[in-house]
């Protein structure tokens, strides 16, 4: 690898989530750290996709992130998703939906309506994560779901970092050796059981702690599959001037979202805990 790739590998993820701070769950709150079931109290979202069979079912986290779920809820419930495209497919990576004029922009909406990016120890870019896209304004109504699912050793990319660096010391300017230091340091600092749960399913690491990770897909993960082995092409910018990732992502032809709808489950009946407790 040469220092121009190396530097290029390094700005790989800011780019990727080009259009792409914290609230965390309470203790009780495991987010995606393991396999999920869907219980009472939970509620979730069901994404239709126009001429895939089947539907794509995902975990709503708002203890992860309450703002962000409560803003997908409400452009789910007003129908905003129904005929949106996914407009962004980079194979192995991500797809994405839900822009507004269904070519990954989103016009001239008013600041007001963007909002703060939230972030959880216990929220992951798993494989199959729902998490909303953001700018340097923040997150609006797109967002993306995981797709990479072959198993990662945050350890060993670590090492690979460091190597490269090492052996490229001498060539790289003085900021750009602290940044890539600074992601050589956070790699280590990863706690071993998200390092072990990326072994195990696989995603994007390196997005973690910068977008909202607000669910986690359920089932539906074959239409995931069959939609992000789609031909693609030129049109997304932000991907087409990407030599790091060296892959256009712009279906041939559009990948409508029917609809996504919210689905509540009640919360079982708990017996009064006011039995017995005398009246003055």
């Amino acid at each position: 690898m040469t220092v121009r790739n190396l530097i290029r590998a390094a700005t790989a993820c800011a780019l990727m989530t080009g259009l792409f701070s914290g609230c965390g769950g309470n203790s009780a709150f495991n987010g995606n750290m393991s396999d999920i079931t869907l219980e009472p109290g939970d509620t979730y979202a069901v994404i239709k996709v126009k001429d895939y069979e089947g539907e794509i079912t995902a975990k709503l986290f708002p203890q992860a992130a309450p703002r962000g779920v409560a803003k997908f809820i409400e452009a789910a419930n007003m129908g905003y998703y129904d005929g949106k495209t996914f407009h962004r497919v980079l194979e192995g990576m991500l797809i994405q939906g839900g822009a507004l004029n269904m070519d990954g922009s989103d016009a001239n909406i008013p600041l007001s309506e963007y909002f703060v990016v939230e972030t959880s120890d216990k929220a992951r870019n798993f494989h199959g994560a729902l998490c909303f896209a953001k700018d340097d304004k923040g997150n609006y109504r797109q967002f993306y779901i995981v797709t990479a699912g072959d198993p990662v050793d945050i350890d060993e990319n670590a090492a690979a970092l460091k190597a490269q660096i090492d052996k490229y010391s001498d060539q790289l300017l003085k900021d750009k050796k602290k940044e890539l230091d600074g992601q050589y340091k956070a790699m280590t600092k990863i706690p071993a059981s998200v390092k072990e749960r990326y072994k195990e399913v696989g995603g994007l690491f390196r997005l973690d702690g910068t977008v909202t990770v607000f669910g986690q897909v359920v089932d539906g993960f074959d239409i995931l599959d069959a939609i992000q082995s789609v031909e693609v092409v030129a049109g997304n910018k932000i991907d087409d001037d990407n030599e790091s990732l060296g892959k256009f992502s712009r279906p041939l032809d559009d990948i409508f979202i029917d609809s996504v709808t919210i689905v509540e489950i009640p919360k079982e009946e708990t017996e009064s805990t006011d039995k017995g407790r005398g009246k003055k």
